[in-house]
């Protein structure tokens, strides 16, 4: 493969890993850039006759990269009307990274250990639980998750509850006390929360239903009024 076909095939295949994970803006950016210098010099060289003889996949490698890069902001436009309302059923769901503090003590995982949990589970279907704030409805729903968890191994079905806020120390001692056999619980590595789920600044739990990479369903409750019935509803449809 030539060297115009490399270059081709690398901003290509870059363009596309870009696409793939949304919650990485500052990744896109950079790569969008460098896609760009290319692009120009690649452009610029095409009209010299010396590379008037460049291979056809050359030339199917730079009309690819240019569709592709041309598709990436109508990808990542926001809508200004759905931009603050959180993810919606069938938007992807992204990356983020945590740190174990309790739970799930056989799924390979360290207390202390940070990763991103939702890449770890892929494609599975998951319930993630967001919680800025925790009550006795909370530790009931993670109950319900863990014990569904348990009885459809087949399906593949996880779920982790995610902790955040200001106060770590805190945050871990919650955790500890909300521990159980099959859901780890996690802290959040931004005190926000993951800023690429969009979590409502009014809603002391987000629950993201997800399968497939996307999202299925998302509620938001006071910590106190949380809808167990109606989450665990959502979860059994999810998995019929």
């Amino acid at each position: 493969m030539s060297g115009p076909d490399r270059e081709a095939l690398f901003f290509v295949g870059s363009a596309q890993a870009v696409a793939d994970d949304s919650s990485q803006s500052s990744l896109l950016d950079t790569e969008l850039n460098s896609f760009w210098a290319r692009l120009n010099i690649w452009v610029q060289a095409a009209m010299y006759p010396r590379f008037k003889r460049r291979s056809l996949m050359s030339r199917l490698f730079l009309t690819a990269a240019l569709a592709c890069v041309m598709a990436i902001p109508a990808a990542f436009a926001a809508d200004p009307a759905t931009a603050d309302k959180g993810l919606c059923q069938g938007d992807p769901i992204g990356a983020f990274y945590v740190t174990k503090v309790a739970g799930a003590e056989d799924d390979g995982v360290e207390a202390g250990e940070a990763l991103c949990y939702r890449c770890k589970y892929g494609s599975r279907p998951m319930v993630m639980v967001f919680a800025r704030q925790t009550a006795e409805p909370v530790a009931k729903l993670v109950k319900e998750i863990d014990a569904a968890v348990a009885a459809n191994e087949d399906a593949q079905l996880k779920g982790f509850v995610t902790l955040f806020g200001e106060k770590a120390d805190s945050l871990k001692d919650t955790g500890k006390k909300m521990a159980s056999k099959n859901v780890p619980i996690v802290v959040a590595k931004d005190k926000n929360g993951p800023a690429n789920y969009k979590l409502s600044d009014d809603a002391q739990v987000t629950v993201v239903i997800a399968n497939e990479s996307q999202v299925v369903a998302r509620h938001e409750f006071s910590a106190d009024k949380v809808d167990v019935a109606a989450v665990m509803k959502e979860v059994k449809q999810m998995l019929n």
